[in-house]
């Protein structure tokens, strides 16, 4: 009797110890004190440790000599270092103030750092035995590949503000810092039942690239690209077929690129943004005969100093870039891995974002009943979901009643359905914003794949409810490690917020049958463009075979 106790009581210990490692309980987010050449950086939001990484404001990286331009909604910033260097970096935010995490920014200023005792100590990476050479960028800066994020057309990623006169910021400059939030930590548990989108508020609609909090006197004026020798000419712009599914685009110049990547046009357009650079060819346009690119140009950019080039996409891609030093880049295009399968053979699972009593998400009241995200989920799923069967495809639900289902439990459906496409839907909430409008898509991290699915899914919405869309963005742009219901997931998966519930317009659309319908139809033919590698633009509205012929009966 002894023996079969013991191993009953190792087992019980064994299944405690799995539960509390995929619980990945957050640490609490402590102040910390930065050091750096032996003298303490005094910043006006304290920086933040969790145990893991050291998140710094951005005044850390602006003592540290460097430039600082947020982009577009403070997602991500542009970090350029004294050699000129310029490196893409994701915020995130905590306590209300945009972050950088420090193991993303230390590698950009050849720094190392160490926690001890309440303290991180930020130590310079010894140089090589050849500093007496020109100052180039460093190996191991151009070789990583930044985090990069998909901006909305009009956003200028890569624009270098001048520093202001003042070296002393205003209240009220300290406050533009604030205007969005993310809640205690910052970090999206994957245990609790609340969906996606719970820890902050939605970032306000902006426009441009705008910087924030004046730089204090320590930081130096933008340094022009290839140092004591004027701007890097372009020389070259090539595209070249790989095969039918895939393509390289190649800019040659004559000296160390430093590209920001980004899709615009709703997707049928590639845009390449050089600073400090000038264009140095006769030629302005250039005409392929590529599956996947179709043509470039070069545009202007409003912003002294930048080369852009854009390049018309034919197909639906994803993409990656790179450095190629030391005087050329690239893109590399292919189609998404899903194309060349029949559409009618996937298999998809839709999750209604929260459910039960408890996790009922955002709500507003409407002609004196309170209208919960929960119902509003759950109804435009319903009718996807018989849009998506009525094509022909196996398709699922997370949930089809009023229940509660956890963060974890929802793409774990869908990886034990061995699902090919994982689809979140959500309605926003912006309080005390009501102009926030339109949908937006979040993929996990760098997901190339999910990019494109958000892509065609974030637009084709848009156009269904006659509203703007706000893009495919990575989820670490709201949480640190990103979304738990994405983070998981096995195969291209993407939450979307359909609209803006705190926004009376879009408020009065999510409550419309008709609405309901016709996204609903979007989400099953954005489905359907992704899986075929179509443009979201392509052939205007949903075919009746993806949306199906007649409305979903019984619901």
């Amino acid at each position: 009797m002894r023996a079969p106790g013991l191993r009953w009581l190792l087992a019980m210990w064994g299944l405690c110890c799995m539960a509390r490692c995929l619980a990945e309980p957050a640490r609490p987010l402590e102040p910390i004190k930065l050091r750096h050449a032996d003298a303490v950086i005094e910043t006006a939001s304290p920086a933040l440790y969790d145990g893991r990484d050291v998140f710094v404001p951005l005044d850390v990286a602006r003592a540290l000599r460097c430039t600082v331009t947020v982009l577009d909604r403070e997602e991500s910033a542009i970090i350029g270092v004294p050699d000129g260097h310029r490196k893409e970096v994701a915020l995130t935010r905590l306590r209300r103030v945009p972050m950088i995490p420090l193991a993303s920014l230390a590698p950009i200023l050849s720094l190392r750092f160490s926690v001890q005792d309440g303290e991180c100590e930020l130590v310079p990476i010894a140089p090589s035995s050849v500093a007496a050479k020109p100052v180039k960028p460093a190996k191991t800066a151009s070789s990583v590949k930044p985090w990069v994020q998909t901006d909305p057309p009009g956003a200028q990623p890569g624009v270098q503000q001048p520093p202001p006169k003042s070296s002393s910021g205003t209240s009220s400059d300290r406050q533009s810092v604030q205007r969005t939030g993310a809640g205690p930590s910052g970090v999206q548990s994957p245990e609790t039942v609340e969906g996606a989108g719970q820890l902050g508020t939605p970032p306000t609609q902006q426009s441009v690239a705008t910087p924030v909090d004046p730089p204090p006197a320590t930081v130096t004026a933008p340094i022009k690209a290839g140092v004591d020798r004027g701007p890097i000419r372009i020389r070259e712009v090539v595209c070249e077929a790989v095969d039918p599914a895939q393509a390289r685009v190649v800019i040659v110049a004559d000296g160390p690129l430093r590209p920001t990547v980004r899709m615009a046009g709703a997707a049928s357009e590639l845009t390449v943004d050089l600073p400090g650079t000038i264009l140095d060819s006769p030629v302005t346009e250039w005409t392929f005969a590529n599956p996947l690119v179709a043509s470039a140009r070069a545009a202007t950019t409003g912003a002294p100093g930048v080369t852009r080039i854009v390049f018309a996409l034919r197909r639906l891609v994803t993409f990656r870039d790179r450095v190629l030093p030391p005087d050329s880049m690239e893109v590399v295009l292919r189609l998404p891995k899903l194309v060349g399968r029949r559409f009618d053979e996937m298999r998809i699972v839709l999750d209604p974002g929260h459910g039960g009593p408890a996790a009922t998400g955002c709500s507003a009241m409407v002609n004196g009943r309170r209208i919960y995200e929960k119902d509003l989920n759950l109804q435009i799923a319903r009718l996807a979901y018989e849009r998506l069967r009525k094509a022909g495809l196996d398709v699922s639900l997370t949930r089809t009643t009023d229940v509660a289902v956890s963060l974890s439990d929802r793409p774990m459906q869908a990886n034990n359905k061995l699902a090919d496409v994982f689809v979140s839907i959500h309605v926003d909430d912006a309080p005390g914003n009501s102009r926030a409008s339109g949908p937006t898509a979040y993929y996990h991290g760098s997901d190339v794949e999910g990019r494109a699915l958000g892509l065609a899914l974030v637009e084709g919405v848009a156009r269904a409810g006659d509203l703007p869309s706000r893009g495919s963005r990575s989820d670490l742009s709201r949480f640190t490690t990103g979304m738990a219901v994405l983070r998981r997931a096995e195969m291209p998966a993407v939450l979307i917020e359909i609209a803006y519930i705190s926004n009376p317009s879009d408020r009065a659309k999510l409550i419309s049958p008709e609405f309901q319908a016709a996204v609903a139809g979007a989400i099953a033919d954005g489905i359907r463009r992704y899986v075929e590698g179509r443009l979201p633009a392509d052939a205007g509205t949903p075919s009746a075979e993806t949306v199906g012929a007649q409305e979903p009966e019984g619901l």
